[in-house]
């Protein structure tokens, strides 16, 4: 359902598509990071974004979709996220704009540690096991990241087999990144 919402608005401001393409590759510079927020069901909501400004205490980002903002939400990027708080949430020709306070201090993450390696992801749904090709992009000691061809599975346990090795894990998140989709896997 919120697909075919996000569809209709997209159709409702396709004429203002290039202008805000525009608008957002002016900064060739702009970095992308991925805004988060507690969902009702306690999983974060992860959207990817191009933050346009950034500034000590605030920053601008700008989405090609809308997102459901909530009063807090956290700047994921360059392995660590930042508390901030919406000013401010305007609609422009093709995407949305968003005014951020940055509320709190940063949170580290575990170094991440670039790679390209293949690998498969596999999980079990009903009775049969799936077996789906993936790309490890970056590893960190607690998990990695991957790029796939399909969505992620709703289940979260799976088992991640790269580089010889065979770790278990849960899904944390799944963004949809054009055709293909970036995963977080955390081991346990």
């Amino acid at each position: 359902m919120q697909r075919n919402l996000i569809s209709m608005i997209r159709g409702l401001f396709a004429q203002g598509e290039s202008a805000t393409k525009t608008a957002a590759s002016d900064k060739p510079n702009a970095q992308v990071a991925i805004l988060s927020m507690p969902s009702w069901a306690g999983r974060r909501v992860r959207h990817q974004v191009q933050v346009i400004d950034r500034k000590p205490d605030s920053a601008t980002v700008w989405s090609p979709e809308y997102v459901d903002v909530k009063e807090t939400v956290w700047i994921e990027d360059a392995g660590r996220a930042v508390r901030c708080s919406v000013n401010e949430y305007v609609a422009t020709g093709g995407g949305y704009r968003l005014h951020l306070s940055i509320t709190g201090d940063s949170r580290r993450f575990k170094e991440r540690i670039p790679c390209n390696s293949p690998g498969d992801l596999e999980w079990v749904e009903g009775l049969t096991r799936v077996r789906c090709p993936v790309r490890v992009t970056n590893e960190t000691t607690d998990g990695v990241q991957l790029t796939l061809s399909r969505p992620a599975p709703e289940i979260r346990s799976v088992r991640l087999q790269y580089n010889g090795t065979t770790k278990t894990g849960t899904i944390r998140y799944c963004v949809q990144i054009g055709a293909s989709y970036l995963v977080g896997v955390e081991f346990v």
